[in-house]
């Protein structure tokens, strides 16, 4: 049951609506908040959750609510299992990711997956089992990935001050920082910028991470779907969510 219905909610995805499709965003001129220097931008996905949770695929253990001023309350109930949302797309090569996150409570983890993809080339939803929202299962399994941290709290309430890039499957560390940059229960605004192998992680228009991705783990990630992910007994609130594709000037 749950494979049929997340094949029926892809297939809603294909309709042309002014939030989703390369089309509409560019028909709407649909800019970043924050500008990489050197690069232009073209939009190829944005959703500012008019349609609610409509253009996305929600897996593990929570509930997603449509809350006031077109925000998603995203509702985390586990310590121990995740809830995630993944774009219900793929994107390939350079891009950005610009997303507003506001913590209601100083708890819980968030993590963003990147280049989100089978193992083997599969396509996470369509191809393999679904998940149950257990960490392991997107850093141990069938998927292949990059993941950021950030805002993250054990479940114990202990502050984890710092923020980590790793490479999945297996956990390898590419990237560690002392300093948790969303410690506060607030609002931040989050950029991701991708550029082949390098990956800056950017939080309210300050560098945070900056790694490159060499190859020595295995082949660079170019592709795969973008995965929102958050844990521990709090709520969230996410307000658009867009990604740029990058062009050197």
């Amino acid at each position: 049951m749950l494979k049929k219905n997340l094949v029926k909610s892809l297939s809603g995805l294909c309709v042309i609506s002014g939030f989703s499709l390369i089309f509409c965003c560019n028909k709407n001129h649909i800019e970043p908040r924050f500008h990489y220097a050197g690069y232009s931008t073209q939009c190829v996905f944005s959703d500012a959750f008019e349609e609610g949770s409509k253009h996305w695929v929600v897996e593990g253990q929570g509930r997603v609510e449509a809350a006031e001023n077109q925000r998603m309350a995203l509702v985390s109930d586990s310590s121990d299992l995740g809830l995630v949302l993944w774009t219900a797309r793929e994107f390939k090569g350079d891009f950005q990711i610009e997303y507003t996150v506001d913590f209601a409570e100083t708890s819980g983890v968030h993590l963003i997956f990147l280049c989100a993809s089978g193992a083997n080339g599969e396509d996470i939803i369509e191809d393999l089992p679904p998940r149950h929202g257990e960490l392991s299962e997107y850093a141990n399994g069938q998927i292949q990935n990059y993941y950021i941290a950030c805002h993250a709290y054990s479940a114990e309430g202990t502050h984890v001050d710092r923020s980590t890039i790793r490479k999945n499957p297996g956990k390898l560390l590419l990237s560690q920082v002392p300093g948790d940059p969303c410690p506060d229960a607030r609002r931040y605004l989050i950029d991701i910028i991708k550029i082949g192998g390098r990956i800056l992680f950017y939080v309210d228009g300050l560098l945070i991470q900056d790694v490159m991705d060499k190859g020595g783990f295995g082949p660079v990630y170019d592709h795969g779907r973008l995965g929102l992910w958050f844990q521990g007994n709090a709520v969230t609130y996410l307000d658009g969510v867009a990604v740029y594709r990058l062009k050197p000037q």
